[in-house]
């Protein structure tokens, strides 16, 4: 049988944790902690404004970066041969360009800024298309 009670709560003295376990309450301070914590998560993996895009057409056979842009934390960059393509575009780091993408072929990047993707297209006026959520335009 239950029992209705009507009182007031003056100061808690303790209160159970995730594992049963007696613990002090969290205060003003841990709860704004923890509020903290959450924004912090909620904006490196929630929903970013705008989309940043570009058509990237080097000038000849000769390794480039992308234009700079900056990356947010927690998103990739789509790095897609141009669909009206004649050749193979090439993408990798300023070493090398090993990984080879046909027109409408995609890989996504985890970097920090676009520049660190560097590209090269043998066939003349081929290009690359880069697109990620956010980032400065």
């Amino acid at each position: 049988m239950a029992v209705e009670t009507t009182t007031d709560v003056e100061e808690l003295a303790q209160v159970t944790d995730e594992n049963g376990d007696n613990a002090p309450p969290a205060n003003a301070t841990k709860q704004q902690q923890l509020i903290d914590e959450q924004s912090q998560t909620a904006e490196t993996l929630g929903n970013r404004s705008g989309v940043t895009a570009e058509l990237v057409q080097p000038a000849d056979d000769t390794p480039g970066a992308l234009p700079s842009h900056s990356v947010p934390d927690g998103v990739e960059v789509l790095v897609q041969g141009y669909e009206g393509n004649d050749g193979v575009a090439y993408v990798g780091d300023a070493d090398s360009q090993p990984v080879a993408l046909r027109p409408s072929q995609g890989i996504n990047l985890p970097v920090s800024d676009t520049s660190d993707i560097v590209i090269r297209c043998p066939t003349a006026d081929d290009a690359v298309a880069m697109l990620f959520v956010g980032g400065d335009p």
